[in-house]
């Protein structure tokens, strides 16, 4: 049944148009009249023009969730009501780039089953080819895209609801779609002095004062075209990430673009270590990970899948599993229901299936996982 308001003037014309072609176009003059009949004996059956105000509201409170920082929330607003982007397009990527800790695999996999039940396509570029130029795991492809097929095995453990996910390795599609990248590299880079685009180099997990490669200060030119590559509407990615993500609206001020990509950018979990402002996969003692003795579900994934197990057999061969600093860490009832707050107390994630929580003043762990997961 076609609860929607009657055509305008100009519409109705069209209606017809069509109808005198095609019958079957015709509107159902029945239905209309079983809508008004049921209206007229009980008016909450009557559509309800609220209703989608209310769902939009929702929508949008629920990705403002997953952001410490939205660029623009009027922008945000104005995409959900765009009728014809239905399903707006969510950016995500990473560098496969050693073992996963909980702040890339409990809090990315919260955040993504958010963004699809906000209505959003969620594309995750998986940047093995950034890796590469970035030097991780000594700059050899292969171990790299061992790498990237273990972390998604390890968020179809964690919950992520894979369905609404579309996962795209960056040397595939560069090399499908080659003239109509590199032609968008080069012109982020003629467009931008060497200063600015060091300034992004931070998004590599290098200082700004650090001594690059040739290929490093190439990187935040290409990860600002990943963003129109994909035809993003939305970035999100950690506050990490922020200052490519802002020479992208820049770059569409340069082109007169006026259409932006929106930023929403999650807060960085924070490392064990005192004012280590995110987990670190160089420093094990900073972070939990995926594979440790508290991620059962991780585990028995991992035991009861012969493809996983091969993947995280090979991960160890490589040698990219280092030892781990053992803290004290003790299950505790489920929290709060935001992803991740900080507070006087110390640090707090949580949602349905997972908690965790750190205390400031001791030190002390205390998290669970939900065998459901």
């Amino acid at each position: 049944m076609d609860l929607s308001p009657a055509p305008g003037a100009s519409t109705a014309a069209e209606v017809a148009a069509a109808a005198s072609v095609d019958p079957s176009l015709a509107p159902d003059a029945s239905t209309a009249a079983e809508v008004a009949a049921a209206a007229s004996v009980d008016p909450s059956l009557a559509p309800d023009a609220s209703s989608s105000a209310k769902a939009e509201d929702e929508r949008f409170a629920l990705l403002m969730s997953i952001g410490e920082e939205c660029i623009q929330t009027d922008e945000l607003r104005l995409l959900l009501q765009n009728k014809e982007k239905a399903f707006p397009i969510c950016y995500d990527g990473f560098e496969p780039s050693g073992r996963m800790h909980i702040a890339q695999g409990i809090v990315k996999t919260i955040n993504v089953n958010k963004m699809i039940r906000a209505g959003c396509k969620v594309k995750i570029w998986i940047a093995d080819w950034f890796a590469q130029l970035n030097n991780k795991m000594g700059g050899d492809l292969e171990k790299i895209q061992t790498v990237g097929r273990y972390m998604i095995e390890i968020w179809k453990a964690a919950g992520m609801n894979l369905d609404g996910v579309e996962f795209l390795w960056s040397s595939e599609e560069i090399n499908k779609r080659a003239d109509e990248y590199w032609t968008l590299v080069m012109d982020i880079a003629r467009r931008n002095k060497v200063k600015r685009i060091t300034r992004c180099c931070t998004i590599m997990g290098r200082a700004d004062n650090e001594e690059l490669t040739a290929a490093q200060i190439f990187y935040p030119c290409m990860q600002c075209a990943d963003i129109f590559f994909l035809k993003a509407d939305i970035c999100q990615l950690g506050m990490d990430q922020r200052k490519v993500n802002m020479l992208a609206r820049e770059y569409c001020d340069d082109i007169k673009r006026k259409h932006k990509p929106i930023i929403l950018s999650h807060h960085m979990l924070p490392g064990f270590k005192e004012g280590q402002e995110k987990m670190s996969k160089s420093d094990p003692s900073s972070a939990i990970f995926m594979e440790d003795d508290e991620a059962q579900p991780v585990r028995d994934h991992f035991n009861n899948s012969k493809e996983a197990k091969n993947l995280l057999n090979t991960v160890k061969s490589k040698q990219l599993r280092r030892n781990i600093f053992r803290i004290n860490r003790r299950n505790s009832s489920l929290g709060a229901t935001c992803p991740a707050t900080l507070s006087g107390g110390g640090l707090n994630i949580s949602s349905n299936k997972f908690a965790f929580k750190r205390s400031v003043s001791t030190g002390q762990i205390n998290m669970k996982i939900e065998s459901s997961l």
